[in-house]
């Protein structure tokens, strides 16, 4: 038994390191991308897809953008060489997997939330555990676990009202609790 769950965790922290590696890829060549804009975008989205076996069957694809790219790497949970894939790959190990990403910051005011996290729970089909750090009363936490509907806007209303009640450090710069529009 031991030999088992030994192997299981083993093929988990494989799937879950891929699946940080690609993203800490993405995040950095997406930020290239953005800001020199010397670079043709549909060359620096190619130079990022091709060696994750990623590339679309059309190379002259009218859409490599660096949205694109993002929508492409993060993929779906069929495709073992994408984000969601590898994900759902540790999941199938049927073992206990944390993914933790913030959809929200306070370096600097948003007028909405990053939807990654919303799209890596709903694909994934994994609770999403509402967490908080509430800095005027010192606490750190975890409020509950949902399972999103996959209605968005229902879903972000939840949200709202449970994590609603807590304050970060510069509350004037929290964003409104709403999904960016793609």
């Amino acid at each position: 038994m031991l030999s088992r769950i030994a192997e299981a965790m083993f093929w988990i922290g494989r799937y879950v390191e891929r699946a940080e590696a690609t993203t800490r890829l993405l995040v950095e060549h997406h930020q290239l991308l953005v800001e020199d804009t010397r670079l043709d975008p549909a060359v620096g989205v190619e130079a990022m897809l091709e060696p994750l076996s990623l590339m679309p069957e059309d190379p002259d694809h009218p859409s490599l953008t660096p949205a694109a790219l993002v929508r492409i790497v993060v993929g779906d949970s069929d495709d073992p060489k994408t984000i969601l894939g590898s994900v759902a790959a540790a999941r199938e190990n049927d073992a206990l997997l944390w993914l933790a990403l913030s959809p929200e910051g306070t370096r600097s005011y948003r007028d909405s939330w990053r939807s990654g996290f919303y799209q890596v729970a709903l694909q994934a089909e994994v609770p999403l555990a509402l967490a908080f750090f509430d800095y005027a009363q010192r606490r750190v936490g975890v409020d509950s676990f949902i399972r999103l509907s996959g209605d968005a806007a229902h879903d972000m209303a939840t949200i709202e009202h449970v994590l609603g009640q807590h304050r970060g450090y510069r509350p004037e710069l929290a964003a409104p609790v709403r999904l960016r529009q793609s």
